[in-house]
């Protein structure tokens, strides 16, 4: 799992910066939480990705349909254990 806030966007593949993963993801939906966006999207697969965007790291063309690279840090990435109940 990756905490929404610590993905970002970006228009294109991000060069190998060791420990980074990147995503290409078609943006399916933009939700305007206040001083944040929240944007999700759809990987080949189908899976969702959630990223929450600032001000300050909005990349152009934020509509839905558009192609995105969700990148995220390795020590952004936290494994959870499925067979835990949530509390």
């Amino acid at each position: 799992m990756v905490r929404p806030e610590r993905v970002r966007l970006e228009t294109a593949r991000p060069r190998d910066a060791g420990g980074l993963f990147a995503v290409d993801a078609t943006l399916s939906e933009v939700t305007f939480t206040g001083a944040s966006l929240r944007c999700t999207l759809v990987d080949r697969t189908g899976d969702r990705i959630v990223a929450t965007l600032d001000a300050a790291h909005r990349p152009e063309g934020l509509e839905p349909g558009a192609t995105f690279w969700a990148c995220w840090s390795a020590g952004a990435a936290r494994l959870l254990d499925a067979t835990e109940e949530a509390p």
